[in-house]
């Protein structure tokens, strides 16, 4: 920035100096001036919440207030901070490296291997002309390391990219970097494989009662499903898979998390049977995955599964367990009842070896496809014992966040009922079904279809409408008490001023929400009371829900987030797709990206304000180059009125908000009273209004 001031236009167009160079400085000043890259400096912008606000020149560059930036990163980074600060440079660095590579399938694996060097404390060159550098009880991960250092595919070029990147990488911070490997991979497809979601593999290792013993996987792939049951029952992961590739990953995962593992490359379609029977055994195999053209049909020691596996992997699970083994298998839903499987499953259900079905929603993010995970036992152990269905399907959402929330529900149901027999009684989502009526027709496994036949079966249930009836009257009582708003005829004159007029001039600031990892703990009512010591977040979804601003939606933070909370009368902008803007009257939330904060001084009516936001005119000042497109707010005209004035507007604004959100609530209690309603018409025998 080359004058001594900054200069930019005001209301009248003139050139005024609002911005001084004493205070102000560009990017590549400011970071001179700290001792950092500029890479570095917008690097803490992106990533910390407490960053200090900044601004933007006329010309469109980013301007940072040098008082507030020396005294941030004062307190940011200490002196006995900087090493902790370059490890977690080695994050974003590793990132950036992986996404702009153009081979990234082939340098995840190598990026796993360096990971395992980094964990042992040597270097490629040092690995490579040692012999013997692990334990013989680690000799695979050795030989996994070898080969993929040694192989042609991985260039020098690339392995001392990633090692100079690595190579200080220790303990926590290694979890960090397999965690960003495996984000990054996910999304994109790089493994070879689908991926199990976590969600599916905490509720396996919730269920898991066995410990210190062996887990065996015969489909474990790159090892999440196995290497997260080893974890729990802290014993070996034992696994096999037709694919080296991912085998090879699942190695060094499970050396990278601690885990002794013995992991092999085989075809079990083929040898589906081990030398050992395992008391745990765990899989989440291709779902739906057809037998290849030239291939035998797989006939296990209770029938023949047809065309696709689904009922093949099912078997392999129950062959290999021990008489008081326990598995886990998950499967497709239509596996649960299509008619190509009734033989196998008629004859696993006989020979008690089904122990429960539980039906679950969409949990992976590439392919959005209801699945059920089979909890299984060996054949002949218990045989003629009911089965337990659980239908989590409905009991969520398919927000994986949300189904997180609720796997403590699920296990609740299995443990009871492996306590008790008879402990599940009047549960909405879950029933027990007997061996004999499991064995009518065609034999479906299906938690839905006998939930609704035991609700129907019953006897005498009595279907009580009136206190649903009550509350669809007391939502209508909120309508009718809405009285005509207080609008006094005349005229309102309106100024603007541009907001990037109003942050240069200190009168308004513009905060970015912060991005969190952190599962979101959903509160469904205003009743229920939020988890102690967590806080409440706003999202893109409490801007769509009508009426005022409220979050039900809570995390745990580690360290306390103040830059992007909110203050009363707070305008909280959703700046990408349809731009939303809505005031939040009480503050204390935690604002998440994509969102925005727009904080105005005292002559400006928030409520006024987020009703221009609102507007249709507002929505047509996008920037974009893709399909989304992006509010350019500091180019929004910000609407200022007389203090007389503006509490009008704003009574009209929070009554017609008001009346938005009662009849929000009014129609979500008509299509309560609906379903209910027709649930009882179709299973009660009295119906009580």
């Amino acid at each position: 920035m080359s004058p001594k001031k900054q200069k930019v236009l005001n209301e009248k167009g003139t050139e005024n100096s609002l911005i001084n160079k004493n205070e102000w400085l560009s990017g590549s000043e400011m970071a001179a001036e700290l001792g950092v890259s500029a890479s570095r400096l917008g690097n803490w912008r992106s990533r910390y919440a407490d960053f200090p606000p900044t601004t933007k020149s006329e010309s469109g560059l980013t301007l940072y207030k040098r008082e507030e930036m020396h005294a941030w990163k004062i307190k940011r980074f200490p002196d006995d901070s900087s090493v902790y600060e370059s490890r977690l440079d080695t994050v974003w660095k590793f990132s950036d490296a992986i996404r702009s590579s153009q081979d990234v399938e082939a340098l995840a694996p190598l990026a796993l291997a360096m990971l395992c060097l980094a964990k042992i404390g040597i270097s490629p060159v040092q690995f490579r002309e040692s012999e013997n550098i692990l334990d013989s009880s680690q000799r695979h991960v050795e030989e996994v390391l070898r080969d993929l250092l040694m192989g042609e595919k991985f260039d020098q070029g690339r392995q001392d990219l990633l090692w100079d990147i690595l190579e200080d990488a220790q303990g926590t911070e290694i979890n960090k970097l397999l965690e960003v490997l495996d984000t990054i991979s996910q999304k994109r497809g790089y493994w070879s494989q689908p991926t199990s979601p976590d969600p599916l593999n905490d509720l396996i290792a919730k269920l898991i009662h066995h410990r210190q013993t062996d887990v065996f996987d015969p489909v474990s792939g790159e090892g999440r499903t196995l290497i997260r049951a080893a974890e729990v029952v802290q014993g070996t992961a034992v696994g096999q898979d037709i694919n080296e590739r991912v085998s090879k990953i699942a190695i060094m995962r499970a050396f990278l998390m601690d885990i002794k593992a013995d992991i092999h490359v085989v075809d079990t379609l083929k040898i589906p049977q081990t030398s050992k029977c395992y008391k745990v055994v765990v899989a989440d195999p291709p779902m739906g995955m057809k037998y290849p053209a030239d291939g035998p049909t797989f006939v296990g020691p209770f029938g023949s599964s047809r065309m696709v596996a689904d009922w093949a992997w099912v078997q392999i699970v129950a062959m290999n367990l021990t008489k008081d083994g326990e598995g886990y298998v998950n499967v497709i839903s239509g596996a649960l009842f299509h008619r190509m499987s009734i033989e196998v499953r008629r004859e696993m259900i006989r020979r008690g070896c089904i122990e429960a079905v539980i039906a679950l929603p969409p949990l992976s993010s590439s392919a959005r496809v209801s699945s059920a995970l089979l909890c299984l036992r060996a054949a002949d152990s218990l045989v003629g014992e009911d089965v337990l269905m659980i239908d989590a399907s409905d009991l969520i959402s398919r927000e994986s966040d949300e189904f997180n929330s609720k796997i403590p529900q699920i296990v609740k149901l299995v443990e009871s009922f492996r306590n008790d027999r008879n402990s599940i009684n009047n549960e909405v989502h879950a029933t027990v079904v007997s061996v004999l009526d499991l064995l009518q027709g065609d034999c479906s496994l299906a938690p839905t279809q006998h939930i609704a036949k035991a609700r129907k079966s019953k006897g005498e249930i009595v279907g009580q409408l009136s206190p649903l009836l009550e509350e669809v009257g007391e939502a209508i009582q909120k309508i009718s008490r809405f009285k005509s708003s207080p609008f006094q005829s005349g005229s309102f004159p309106i100024s603007h001023t541009v907001l990037r007029e109003l942050r240069l001039s200190d009168k308004a600031i513009v905060i970015q929400g912060v991005r969190t990892e952190d599962a979101l703990i959903k509160i469904e009512s205003n009743d229920q009371i939020p988890p102690v010591g967590s806080q409440s977040v706003l999202t893109v979804k409490a801007l769509r829900i009508p009426g005022p601003l409220i979050s039900r939606d809570y995390i745990f933070r580690e360290r306390e987030t103040t830059r992007a909370v909110t203050q009363p009368g707070d305008i909280v902008i959703a700046r990408m797709g349809d731009s939303l803007a809505k005031v939040d009257a009480k503050g204390g939330n935690l604002v998440l990206s994509p969102l925005s904060i727009i904080r105005l001084d005292l002559s400006f009516d928030p409520y006024v304000v987020a009703s221009a936001l609102n507007s249709g005119h507002v929505r047509k000042m996008t920037m974009s180059s893709s399909g989304v497109g992006r509010i350019d707010l500091d180019a929004v005209e910000i609407p200022q009125t007389s203090l007389e004035n503006a509490l009008i507007l704003r009574s009209v604004i929070k009554e017609l908000e008001e009346l938005e959100g009662n009849i929000e609530e009014l129609r979500s209690k008509l299509i309560r009273f609906r379903d209910e309603a027709g649930d009882f018409l179709a299973t009660a025998t009295q119906v009580t209004l």
